[in-house]
């Protein structure tokens, strides 16, 4: 089952233009109907150029032609980036674009160019001092005129917020990790030998069904200690500080099939590249969330995780035999699916939602693979 959720998987992330496929969708659908009414009033007061309009709008607009430039841009991109608006419409949209965001926005312009419709991403655009800032971009294709037009939004300090949190929390956990193991596990280790110790000493004073009592607790104990530091190692996972991702997931699923009594499976095809400690963490959780999730929320008896890596672009798929996701929870977007999706982003990729047939969940998140070339090939 886990090779067809990974091939299903693996189409529906190239499908996707969005952080969350599910909900995109119906973002998207949104954006279309508003960008649509916003694009018909445009039309109805510039020229046949448009120049006039984007002289006089607020904010960032502008509009892009087939061989990749720019063709208009409002006043305020003047001072958004530090280029001029000639510097920016001498060279080609793709070149002002951070050299690991250029795949995926190349991707998004050829397809509003050929296809048409509305689509909502994110990407950074570089500085003339070589800093970059987070743009969000609701873009809308025309191909009738061959062009795509946009409204921009610069949301460098709410990405700054969001890693700030995510680090944030990430410490939180590794510091409980910490403290369950190097505290609570150490207590529990020591009553639990204290307990072995008064029950072999129990049958000496006559006390023998009181023994077997003490024994039993002595078990149980055990058992606690090895929960504990289960748990610990969840929210602390050693192997990421030796950058072994592959073996920590294994130990992930290990752990969980223990805890909950589940058919938990990994396989890595292919070792997966050092992604840095950041990158690794990110998806660490992004397979601890789904995996989370489809145990508790879906309640499946079987989960299969498959992590596989090819050049400039690895994949890792999560599916299950659970109840499955129904639809309003994908567009509620609960805190657990956008912080997988933001995740997804910062590793330069993609998160994709899906039921799979008959039964389950498919849940696989693309991300890049660093030392790619970048693309830096034409829109036409």
């Amino acid at each position: 089952m886990h090779d067809q959720g990974a091939a299903e998987g693996r189409r529906l992330a190239h499908q996707t233009h969005d952080g969350v496929n599910c909900i995109g969708v119906a973002r998207a659908a949104r954006g279309q109907r508003g960008q649509a009414g916003f694009m018909a009033s445009r039309a109805s007061v510039q020229g046949a150029d448009g120049s006039a309009f984007f002289e006089q709008a607020p904010g960032l607009q502008c509009s892009a032609g087939l061989n990749g430039h720019f063709l208009h841009l409002s006043p305020l991109w003047s001072t958004a980036l530090g280029w001029t608006r000639a510097q920016l419409t001498a060279r080609p949209c793709i070149e002002f674009v951070h050299p690991e965001d250029r795949a995926a926005v190349l991707a998004h312009m050829q397809s509003l160019l050929r296809e048409g419709g509305t689509l909502d991403f994110e990407c950074r655009l570089l500085a003339p001092d070589g800093s970059a800032r987070w743009l969000r971009w609701q873009a809308t294709g025309l191909p009738a005129r061959g062009c795509l037009q946009a409204v921009v939004h610069d949301v460098t300090e709410t990405h700054g917020l969001r890693q700030a949190l995510l680090a944030a929390a990430d410490h939180e956990r590794e510091r409980l990790g910490r403290e369950l193991h190097d505290g609570l596990c150490q207590h529990l280790a020591g009553i639990a030998a204290m307990s072995a110790a008064l029950s072999r000493r129990l049958p000496l004073s006559g006390a023998t069904a009181c023994a077997a009592d003490v024994a039993e607790i002595g078990v149980l104990l055990k058992q606690a200690v090895v929960c504990a530091r289960d748990l610990a190692h969840g929210l602390c996972p050693a192997e990421l500080r030796a950058a072994d991702l592959d073996q920590a997931i294994e130990v992930l699923a290990a752990n969980v099939g223990a805890l909950f009594g589940v058919v938990c499976t990994f396989e890595s095809r292919q070792p997966c590249p050092d992604l840095g400690v950041d990158g690794q963490m990110h998806l660490f959780r992004i397979v601890q969330e789904a995996v989370h999730n489809a145990v508790i929320h879906g309640r499946s008896r079987r989960v299969d995780i498959v992590l596989s890596a090819e050049p400039g672009e690895g994949l890792v798929c999560i599916s299950d035999d659970g109840a499955g996701l129904p639809d309003h929870d994908l567009v509620k977007r609960g805190m657990g699916l956008r912080s997988m999706a933001y995740r997804a982003r910062m590793l330069g990729g993609t998160l994709v939602v899906r039921r799979q047939l008959p039964v389950g969940t498919v849940l696989s998140c693309t991300f890049r693979v660093p030392g790619a070339d970048a693309c830096s090939e034409g829109v036409g």
